[in-house]
């Protein structure tokens, strides 16, 4: 039994070692630039902690397959994306891996950047426009790339 012990405990490591957590406070930095923004543009550049250099944003039920596909990398988040359909997924990498991601609720409309093909950090400034009125009286607003 000690034996059986002493090789899954490193098995158990090694599998959660390479496993990145959602960034939590992501979603709420761009809703909070979104709301100071009202109807302007909104400047995502500085959002995140870590150092990124293009953003992905995938649509509701991407796979994680899809999400590895499009941005050339493991992908080993724990993002609800492929089962709920009121959220996208914002993806944040550098030259070489993931280094962050966040769920973003459909309130904050991100479909214009969806299935882009990895969008820099230099053009993540947006047109922020009113969309309506969601069920419980949530403000719908959409981002829309702003052209050079």
């Amino acid at each position: 039994m000690r034996f059986l012990t002493l090789l899954l405990v490193p098995l158990v490591f090694a599998s959660c070692e390479h496993h990145l957590p959602p960034d939590t406070r992501l979603a709420a930095q761009i809703a909070s630039a979104v709301d100071s923004a009202g109807d302007s543009v909104v400047d995502l550049r500085a959002i995140g902690q870590k150092e990124w250099r293009r953003a992905y944003v995938f649509q509701p039920y991407a796979t994680d397959s899809m999400i590895a596909d499009s941005t050339g990398m493991e992908w080993q988040g724990s993002s609800s994306i492929s089962l709920d359909d009121n959220i996208m997924l914002l993806v944040l990498t550098n030259d070489s891996s993931i280094v962050a991601y966040a769920d973003v609720p459909l309130t904050t409309d991100l479909e214009a950047l969806a299935n882009q093909p990895g969008l820099s950090r230099d053009s993540f400034r947006f047109k922020v426009r009113e969309a309506g009125l969601l069920t419980g009286g949530f403000r719908w607003r959409r981002l829309e790339m702003l052209t050079p």
